[in-house]
C-alpha cells in the first residue's frame, strides 16, 4: 500500500501540488495532466550537465593516500553547471565520481 499519494510516481500531479511547487521550482512547473515520474525525469534533464568523452577521462588525484578517480570538466560545462545552479538551485554532473567510489553514499 502507498501511505503518500505522491509516491506513486504513475500518478498525475494534483493541482495544489502543482501551484506550491510552482513557487519554489521556479520554471520548472508541472505540466497539465503530467505524472510524478515525467516531472522528475523533466527536472533532471533540465538541471543535468553531461561531460564530454574526454572530460569523463578520469584522473587520478595523486595526492590521496586511497586511489580517488574524478571527472575534470572543461571551463564551458563548470558555466554551464554554475548556470543551472543558479537558476534552478541544484546541478547533476553525471558521471563526476565513479560509482564504486559513491555506492556507500
Amino acid at each position: 500500500a502507498i501511505s503518500c499519494s505522491w509516491m506513486d510516481k504513475k500518478s498525475i500531479i494534483e493541482r495544489e501540488v502543482a501551484l506550491a511547487a510552482e513557487k519554489t521550482c521556479g520554471n520548472l512547473n508541472a505540466v497539465e495532466n503530467e505524472t510524478y515520474i515525467q516531472f522528475e525525469l523533466r527536472l533532471a534533464s533540465r538541471v543535468t550537465v553531461v561531460p564530454s568523452v574526454a572530460e569523463r577521462t578520469r584522473e587520478e588525484i595523486i595526492s590521496s593516500a586511497d586511489e580517488v578517480y574524478t571527472t575534470i570538466l572543461t571551463d564551458a560545462n563548470i558555466k554551464n553547471a554554475i548556470g543551472k545552479l543558479r537558476d534552478h538551485g541544484l546541478v547533476i554532473i553525471k558521471g563526476l565520481l565513479p560509482p564504486e567510489q559513491t555506492i556507500l553514499w
